[in-house]
């Protein structure tokens, strides 16, 4: 990335948040986990610093609440079944409400941790030479 970017010049990055409150909440059954779309996962501090070691300046890192908490129900359904459901992801009966509530209960503690959401959302600059 740094390569493509002029002296000065702004790129975006938003990644899954593996320490976010979706992680946090999900466990193993988290959509960040799920190979070979997330072949990596970052942390708002091993982002940074990647970017850093890379050549560029962070200018801006915020995250923001993505709920992917049908897609963890999804999971432990298709695991219990041994089955793949057709329709993914899918949260029916029962877990149509725990899916709600763990919505709620995510934006609450995103609020009280502005960096614990689920995506890493980063303007970064290349250092001028």
């Amino acid at each position: 990335m740094r390569t493509l970017l002029k002296p000065g010049g702004l790129t975006y990055v938003e990644v899954l948040n593996a320490a976010g409150v979706g992680a946090q909440m999900s466990g193993e059954y988290w959509y960040g986990w799920d190979a070979p779309r997330h072949l990596f996962t970052f942390t708002p501090e091993t982002l940074e610093k990647t970017l850093t070691e890379a050549g560029l300046e962070v200018t801006k890192i915020k995250t923001r609440v993505w709920d992917s908490f049908s897609w963890a129900s999804t999971y432990v359904r298709e695991e219990k079944t041994s089955e793949k459901l057709a329709n993914r992801p899918s949260a029916e009966g029962g877990d149509y409400l725990k899916v709600l509530e763990q919505g709620v209960a995510a934006r609450a503690k995103h609020l009280l941790k502005p960096l614990d959401g689920d995506l890493i959302c980063c303007l970064a600059t290349r250092l001028k030479e």
